[in-house]
């Protein structure tokens, strides 16, 4: 009977808790601190290569291997441990150097919006697939505070 009590009360205890496990911070959210009105002129579909970093992680793990499986042939004894680290070491200099001249790029497809803001000017925006936006579309384009462009549509004219 009381381990029943005991396992109910836990169980009641664990149920109350997790239901208000999420909380919500908005000092972590970015915040809008310009808003400009236009309507888009052009959209375009378009590819973009957004760079993620260098591969000399990958050249050097890449040309220490091989650089210790070639190194380790020459040699005996203690003389094959010392071929071993030499050519893992020349290998992985080598490899390194090989990676940072690679940059690796992710590959996406995005529009390309030209709008046209209440004053005349032009300005041109690239946006995720996700939001697809007819020409002639009244936009808000909002900058935050982490400078992060967004492209809004705006059905209400005040």
């Amino acid at each position: 009977m009381y381990s029943k009590l005991m396992l109910s009360m836990l169980l009641s205890l664990l149920i109350s808790s997790s239901a208000f496990s999420e909380t919500y911070y908005v000092a972590n959210q970015p915040r809008i601190v310009e808003s400009y009105s236009g309507t888009i002129i052009q959209r375009h579909w378009v590819q973009y290569n957004d760079y993620v970093g260098d591969n000399e992680g990958v050249g050097t793990l890449m040309g220490a291997v091989t650089g210790g499986a070639v190194g380790s042939a020459f040699g005996k004894g203690s003389g094959h441990i010392a071929g071993m680290l030499g050519g893992a070491l020349i290998g992985g200099m080598v490899g390194n150097s090989v990676g940072r001249s690679v940059p690796e790029y992710e590959t996406s497809y995005v529009f390309e919006y030209t709008i046209r803001m209440q004053d005349g000017s032009l300005m041109t925006i690239l946006q995720s697939p996700d939001v697809n936006l007819p020409l002639g579309q009244n936009v808000l384009l909002e900058r935050s505070s982490d400078y992060q462009w967004y492209l809004i549509p705006q059905f209400n004219q005040y």
